[in-house]
């Protein structure tokens, strides 16, 4: 071979040797890039890289799954609550209707005043509890469920007040 077909040939190969892109994905590059990589680390760092990113999503897929099981234990906690309520308001409303009778039974010994007196707020703890109970399906948040539980209480102590009037020797 003479000297200048040694150096076309030469340039002509560092030419194209040249125009190879290197890059740290193996999809791209072709050879002399895939060799680079292969050597200098880039796909060792590239795979290191991608196994962090997976091991984070995991982890996050993982905190997502322990937060949706806490929330779910919440709404069935609430959900059981809800039910205690409603059968508390059930018994009031027994209750009440157990005192309306017992009313009705009582009013040869009580006066006509006494007897509307007695009736008028029986009545109106009816319509309380009923109001409560409304408000319960309405609207279930902590606070409507916080305020079911005080008022509820209120009620049954009005209603041990009113048996224990109701009862009372004269």
């Amino acid at each position: 071979m003479r000297p200048i077909s040694r150096f076309l040939l030469a340039v002509s190969l560092g030419c194209s040797l040249n125009g190879c892109a290197v890059s740290d994905n193996p999809r791209e590059g072709g050879l002399v890039g895939g060799l680079y990589g292969i050597f200098s680390g880039t796909y060792d760092q590239r795979v290191q890289n991608r196994q962090r990113n997976l091991d984070s999503l995991k982890s996050l897929e993982q905190s997502g799954r322990v937060e949706q099981q806490g929330l779910l234990s919440d709404k069935a906690r609430e959900h059981n609550e809800l039910q205690k309520l409603q059968r508390q308001g059930k018994q009031l409303e027994h209750e009440l209707e157990k005192l309306n009778r017992q009313i009705a039974q009582q009013q040869t010994r009580l006066s006509s005043v006494q007897q509307q007196a007695f009736q008028q707020r029986a009545q109106t703890l009816q319509a309380e509890v009923k109001s409560l109970q409304g408000k319960l399906q309405e609207d279930d948040k902590s606070t409507a469920v916080k305020d079911y539980k005080q008022q509820a209480q209120r009620l049954q102590n009005e209603i041990k007040a009113l048996k224990a009037e109701l009862y009372q020797p004269k």
